[in-house]
């Protein structure tokens, strides 16, 4: 949360609220409750993250030059814009010139016509890029945040996506590799940036934090 100015926005909000008092809760992977903080909202929601971040926080010793990775299944991998979660994370981890292969189900689809038009309508990722560079901030579309990530990631990493076969189509026209199989994809992986045992897994890419 250093420097990151969402948060900086959100903590301007609570003082302009006057917001007294929070309660935050910590839920582990069966989605149970496992710790909770309550009181002032600066202070209890601060003390929840680092009691979090012992959980979550992993620092790799090296970058790979493949990641596997998914967003934890259902319902955080319930359609392709949210998978952008689990790919974002995944970059972090990745070699210059490596590849990610996410693991999502996407069994709502794509999810937000703007999202997936961007992506399909554009001649190269370069393209969409500097047409978001040249926007306006006040004129920031819909979505543009989401769509942004994962175009910036494309440009800079092979993307293969194991999920519906449905939405083979959809997933090339936004510049991305359809595979019907994790295996499939791990062997097009290591074609695309050769034969490697540079792999690692990051098995719910929606809850962690990658500290480069």
């Amino acid at each position: 949360m250093e420097d990151n100015p969402v948060h900086r926005d959100m903590l301007a909000a609570v003082r302009l609220a006057c917001l007294k008092y929070i309660v935050n809760v910590v839920i582990n992977e069966e989605k149970k409750i496992v710790a909770a903080f309550a009181g002032d909202a600066i202070a209890a929601h601060l003390t929840g993250c680092e009691y979090l971040g012992k959980y979550c926080k992993v620092k790799p010793d090296r970058k790979r030059k493949i990641i596997i990775t998914s967003n934890g299944g259902y319902p955080t991998d319930q359609n392709v814009y949210q998978a952008v979660k689990g790919i974002s994370t995944a970059a972090r981890a990745v070699s210059e010139g490596g590849a990610i292969i996410i693991c999502a189900e996407c069994r709502d689809g794509i999810c937000g016509d703007v999202f997936y038009e961007k992506l399909k309508e554009c001649e190269t990722i370069q393209d969409l890029l500097a047409e978001i560079r040249s926007t306006p901030m006040d004129e920031t579309l819909p979505d543009q945040w989401q769509y942004q990530i994962l175009a910036k990631t494309i440009e800079k990493y092979q993307i293969f996506f194991v999920t519906n076969p449905s939405l083979k189509q959809q997933i090339e026209e936004m510049k991305m590799t359809y595979e019907r199989s994790l295996e499939a994809a791990l062997s097009d992986a290591r074609a695309c940036v050769g034969e490697t045992e540079e792999i690692s897994v990051i098995t719910n890419g929606i809850s962690t934090i990658v500290e480069c």
